[in-house]
C-alpha cells in the first residue's frame, strides 16, 4: 500500500484529475498488455470526500492493484494497494479501505 500527493504546479500539463486518471490508464495499458482496467466502488475519506477508484488486474501474472484518486487544493491524491497475487490483494483490501477512510485533509 502507498499514498502520495502530487503537487499540481509541478506538472502543469496535467490539468484535471480526469486527465491524471487517463494518464495512469494509458501507462498501465502500455506497461501491462492485456490488463483489465475497471471502475470500482468509490471510497470516502474521513472528511467525506468520495474518491474515484479503479482496479488494474493482469490477465496472467502481474500486480493486482486498486487505486483511489482525489483532489485537495493544489494536490492530486493517490492511494494504492498492490499485490503479486489475487489472494494477497483481497487480503490487503480491508486495511487499504481503512487507510483511505481514515485520511483527513487536516489532522
Amino acid at each position: 500500500m502507498y499514498a502520495k500527493a502530487l503537487y499540481k504546479p509541478r506538472d502543469p500539463e496535467t490539468t484535471s484529475l480526469e486527465m491524471l486518471i487517463e494518464q495512469d490508464k494509458q501507462r498501465f495499458a502500455k506497461e501491462v498488455p492485456g490488463i483489465a482496467i475497471a471502475e470500482a466502488p468509490s471510497l470516502a475519506t474521513a472528511d467525506g470526500q468520495k474518491l474515484r477508484t479503479l482496479t488494474f488486474f493482469p490477465k496472467g501474472e502481474g500486480n493486482w492493484e486498486r487505486v483511489a484518486y482525489g483532489e485537495e487544493g493544489d494536490l492530486y491524491l493517490v492511494f494504492a494497494v498492490s499485490s503479486l497475487s489475487r489472494k494477497g490483494y483481497e487480503a490487503a483490501l480491508p486495511a487499504y479501505e481503512r487507510l483511505v477512510g481514515s485520511y483527513r485533509e487536516k489532522p
